[in-house]
């Protein structure tokens, strides 16, 4: 397989060519990068071949008004956040559940549908006397500690593939809830936390489409599909996270090249969406797709601001996940979920092309603020790169590999060959020393 290109002038290598995952010299990058001094982005839109349109793309000359914006504080929290990635899964009993469930939790199958992931008890609902009830308090509970001590992204929900492959197993009353917060791989819509936003699943078939066959062991494939019904929530809140995007560019008054792209990218993320859920349906999970969704309107109009999320969001997020799916799709064991990942690869290496663009453009706009921003997020995400997760399931390797997945270890390398090989390349084209 070719090596990962954005139409940018770096290329990330594959397998143990990488240099991130080697550790041996890096790679510098190479042309045209598209980011010259404070001028802009320039070059070709995506992925190497037909995937992207080609010509001039980025923002020079008269791009769009300078706004008098106000300049960052260097150190401000905003800019300083460090991604991190874990993902959990919490099983209990019903019981045990219903004592941290939120305040206007549903109920499924005994389950409370949200918990609190919260530090502390969730703030009760008074009674009829206006007196919020009595509480335990459960932060000393062995049986809550992963949820209070490990979960920061407010209410939890329901994970019914989960709950419903403990059942199979024996548990038959297992309520089991997961959150991640992703590194960047993909566009997440963020909250004002910095944390991923998800919609909740409910049952449907709405969001499927595609048809795949695919086989594994029982194991192999139950696995496969809770990850594959991960990936579609993400892709699915992808569609939010570049739905405001847009909006935000129209408050910077980008010009309409960005607009357009991103609308595009957009719909791309639709199909991501329909392809992952269906992979799953393959895999043996359930008939489900996103229900409704928590989303927040534009972030403040900022040059500094809007490059520094696009920076994590986009240069980061859509680099890691072009570069992992391409990697993930060499491995399938199927002709059409190859053709899929292959295709979706292409799709997110345009997205990552696209987010650089609006990264040139806005710092033509403002370069010193702008170049702060940046300096502050890529050191951040640097200090987060030796950060992976444990190989739940070591013997199922082969297997899921097979099914289009990668294991932690693989992840991981990604991102750390997409940083070394393409994204602080690109930054230091750009005059930015991260």
């Amino acid at each position: 397989m070719p090596a990962l290109t954005l139409g940018l002038g770096c290329a990330a290598k594959t397998g143990a060519e990488a240099s991130g995952e080697a550790g041996g010299a890096q790679p510098t990058a190479t042309g045209a990068t598209g980011a010259t001094g404070s001028t802009g982005a320039t070059g070709s839109t995506g992925a190497t071949g037909s995937t992207g349109a080609t010509g001039s793309t980025g923002a020079t000359g008269s791009t769009g008004a300078k706004l008098d914006l106000p300049r960052p504080e260097i150190g401000r929290p905003e800019f300083d956040r460090r991604p991190t990635c874990p993902t959990m899964s919490w099983c209990v009993a019903p019981d045990v559940a219903a004592k941290v469930a939120v305040d206007d939790a549903r109920t499924a199958e005994g389950c409370p549908t949200a918990v609190t992931g919260e530090r502390g008890i969730p703030s009760r609902a008074p009674g009829p006397d206006g007196k919020k009830p009595e509480v335990e308090n459960l932060m000393g509970d062995p049986a809550y500690s992963d949820l209070m001590l490990r979960s920061r992204v407010g209410a939890v929900q329901i994970d019914i593939a989960t709950s419903q492959a403990r059942r199979e197993q024996g548990s038959t009353d297992a309520c089991c809830y997961s959150w991640t917060t992703p590194c960047p791989g993909g566009r997440a819509f963020m909250d004002a936390e910095q944390q991923p936003v998800l919609a909740v699943t409910r049952a449907g078939q709405g969001w499927s489409e595609g048809s795949f066959t695919l086989e594994a062991s029982p194991a192999a494939l139950r696995e496969a599909a809770k990850q594959w019904l991960a990936d579609a929530a993400m892709e699915h809140a992808s569609v939010a996270s570049f739905s405001r995007v847009a909006l935000e560019l129209m408050g910077l008054g980008a010009p309409a090249e960005l607009l357009a792209g991103t609308h595009r990218a957009a719909l791309d993320e639709v199909r991501h969406a329909q392809t992952c859920m269906a992979i799953a349906r393959a895999c043996g999970a359930a008939a489900l797709e996103p229900g409704p969704m928590s989303v927040t309107g534009p972030r403040p109009a900022r040059f500094d601001r809007f490059a520094a999320d696009t920076f994590i969001e986009g240069c980061v997020g859509e680099t890691i996940a072009a570069l992992a799916v391409q990697r993930a799709a060499k491995r399938c064991g199927s002709p059409a979920l190859r053709a899929a990942l292959e295709r979706i690869a292409a799709d997110e290496a345009k997205h990552a092309a696209l987010a650089w663009r609006s990264v040139g453009w806005a710092m033509q706009q403002d370069p010193e603020a702008v170049r702060a921003a940046l300096v502050a997020r890529a050191e951040a995400f640097a200090a987060s790169l030796d950060e992976s997760m444990p190989d739940a399931h070591p013997e199922l390797g082969e297997e899921l590999a097979a099914l289009g997945r990668l294991s932690p270890a693989q992840l991981h390398a990604a991102r750390s060959d997409a940083w070394y090989g393409i994204v602080r390349p690109m930054l230091r084209e750009m005059g930015v020393d991260a």
